[in-house]
């Protein structure tokens, strides 16, 4: 395994790297934007969802609402998103430049922030898309070696 990352790694230079990287983190945060979107947040699947954490308190109280106030709730849910989304990837623009500029907090927040923690949610995002879609369970697992590359990269070329 080693020799096998040993070997992509050298392939890049450290400018292809920081460009591969940028764009791998950019594909990695799209890609669970689309999957929350398209497939957690619509009303089947929304309704699915609290069903399956009705054990959580505020998820069981959220279930007993009538149909037209889960979908209001829904509605607020995506509204929040989309803000939360916009905002994130404002400021995740801003690290990837102070990532292609070398800088420290830039390298930090793809190698730690991105990469290492983008395993962890691929893995994680992977287990609750299967109970949805085994195509996007399946495509966020393909997400790992990306990263596994990013942070092995980043420890290397910084």
């Amino acid at each position: 395994m080693k020799s096998i990352l040993s070997s992509i790694l050298n392939k890049f230079n450290k400018k292809s790297f920081k460009l591969f990287s940028i764009l791998g983190c950019l594909l990695g945060d799209i890609l669970f934007i689309v999957f929350i979107k398209t497939i957690v947040l619509i009303p089947e699947n929304f309704n699915a969802f609290l069903t399956e954490y009705s054990w959580v308190d505020n998820i069981s109280r959220i279930q007993n609402l009538p149909d037209t106030s889960k979908l209001e709730f829904l509605k607020l849910a995506i509204l929040s998103l989309n803000f939360f989304i916009i905002v994130y990837l404002l400021i995740a623009l801003i690290f990837y430049f102070l990532f292609y500029k070398e800088k420290k907090w830039g390298i930090d927040f793809v190698k730690s922030g991105t990469a290492l923690l983008g395993i962890v949610f691929s893995v994680l995002t992977a287990i609750e898309a299967f109970s949805y879609s085994t195509v996007w369970a399946i495509i966020l697992l393909l997400l790992i070696p990306m990263y596994i590359i990013i942070f092995f990269g980043a420890r290397k070329f910084f």
